[in-house]
């Protein structure tokens, strides 16, 4: 799936910038050096709920490269300013090399969705797979910084390292 993957990361950073291309990236607020450094064009369908697939016929849509230790591991495209698809559905986090890389060190941002992370430049990571996978990757006994309160409330009960304690049904319980 790799090689497919770099071929269609390669297709979608070579479309010409046409006149579709203002409805995609319009009013998304993403900085032009984000866009050139991390986004690409496809025309996309979505495929089997969370995935999508690539098809002439579809929609443009923005597309970024998924990378962990700078290997392409998943494509996710934006489709609008909330949802996002994914190629394979392998990937875990968007910036994923610099949370691994800020590992010791000074605090982490989350952002809440791919969009405030492309917002940002690219900066910190966001969480697009799984939050049980994602708490594998990123390190114990670290400060996260969230975009606000609300959003506070849900790293913390999504990240939080509690173990999960259970009693066997026919444990002597008396102490």
């Amino acid at each position: 799936m790799t090689v497919a993957l770099v071929s269609e990361w390669v297709r979608a950073q070579g479309v010409d910038f046409d006149e579709r291309l203002p409805q995609i990236f319009g009013g998304l607020g993403i900085p032009l050096p984000t866009i050139i450094d991390h986004c690409g064009v496809l025309p996309i369908q979505r495929f089997g709920g969370d995935l999508f697939e690539i098809h002439d016929d579809g929609e443009p849509a923005l597309v970024v490269a998924v990378s962990e230790h700078e290997h392409l591991v998943d494509l996710l495209a934006l489709m609008g300013r909330k949802d996002w698809l994914l190629r394979a559905g392998g990937g875990v986090l968007l910036g994923y090399d610099e949370a691994i890389a800020h590992a010791f060190g000074l605090p982490l941002r989350i952002w809440r969705s791919p969009l405030s992370w492309l917002q940002s430049g690219g900066q910190g990571c966001c969480v697009i797979g799984s939050w049980e996978v994602a708490r594998q990757h990123l390190p114990l006994g670290r400060t996260f910084v969230a975009e606000d309160v609300a959003h506070a409330r849900v790293l913390d009960r999504r990240l939080s390292y509690r173990p999960s304690v259970v009693v066997e049904r026919n444990a002597n319980l008396a102490a």
